[in-house]
């Protein structure tokens, strides 16, 4: 109560309306300070201070919107933060650590942006990048999670340093097997309909016939967007993957998503999904199309 009272007296500077309350009530407090005495006179006073201190309490917490726009913009965000919640799940839990697992490359030395070797003693962590479209795509998938509401115990690591242990925590995969090593045994564990084929090459429909691309098709990638549950000793667990066969699917998975993200709640709702996407190269992340998608159940144990 001491700090409301605080944050009160700390908002009347702005609001002379407030003034006008307290003013009223000094008003009808000091003539009864000489008329009245005792019990009667407390009462007069603290019944004139809360009818006075009430109003301004309430109006303090309030939220004002100046206009329909701003209700419409406020009612948007709460639909697609509803939609997040239930596309991503235990993703969003800030109960549950979710781990953002992206791709990671070798390399033997950074240069300058003239070409010229940097002469310093890089660590080996410090030696691993991962490409611009991917760095993209964490981002746009982070800002989905934070919109959902997941603010802690959220992780990055590289596929490289991923342990076992994390197989029992919310899991996000961003990018295909060559890039990331665990995307390819989440795909088997969590039995996604959509596989990468051997020579990472193409995609495949597991138990039909489908394979993508089904012929030199030079300006386009295709990648898979699949939200996968697994249910172990009666906890849930959630494993978001977006990858594709190139570096430009992944991004476009991260950008399938954001676009979709409430059509996707509409159609599936808690239930897991996988998609089949494509993208133009020459055109862009933007271009991203559904190709497939389908309906899964959760994996038991």
């Amino acid at each position: 109560m001491k700090k409301d009272v605080g944050e009160i007296v700390k908002g009347l500077k702005p609001k002379p309306a407030y003034l006008l309350i307290l003013g009223l009530a000094i008003v009808v407090v000091v003539p009864a300070l000489a008329r009245l005495d005792g019990a009667l006179l407390a009462l007069v006073v603290i019944g004139t201070l809360l009818l006075a201190l009430v109003p301004i309490w309430i109006d303090s917490r309030s939220v004002t919107v100046a206009d329909a726009k701003e209700r419409e913009e406020i009612t948007k965000i709460k639909d697609i933060r509803q939609a997040i919640e239930s596309v991503f799940g235990g993703l969003v839990d800030e109960d549950l650590d979710t781990y953002i697992v992206y791709p990671s490359h070798p390399i033997v030395e950074l240069q300058d942006q003239d070409g010229r070797p940097i002469t310093w003693e890089f660590t080996e962590r410090e030696r691993r990048v991962t490409t611009i479209v991917g760095a993209h795509a964490i981002a746009r998938l982070q800002a989905l999670l934070q919109l959902g509401g997941k603010s802690r115990r959220l992780w990055h690591v590289t596929s490289s340093e991923f342990q076992d242990d994390w197989w029992t925590a919310g899991l996000v995969l961003v990018g295909g097997p060559l890039s990331n090593a665990c995307t390819k045994e989440a795909l088997e564990e969590f039995k996604c309909p959509f596989r990468f084929a051997e020579d990472m090459g193409h995609i495949v429909l597991t138990g039909e016939h489908g394979v993508w691309p089904a012929s030199e098709e030079a300006n386009l990638d295709y990648g898979i967007v699949a939200n996968l549950r697994r249910v172990r000793g009666g906890v849930e667990q959630t494993c978001l993957i977006v990858a594709g066969l190139g570096a430009l699917s992944a991004l476009a998975g991260a950008v399938f998503l954001e676009r979709d993200v409430e059509r996707l709640s509409e159609r599936f709702g808690d239930h897991p999904f996988a998609c089949l996407i494509s993208v133009n190269k020459e055109v862009g992340s933007h271009s991203v199309q559904e190709v497939k998608a389908l309906a899964g159940e959760r994996v038991q144990g």
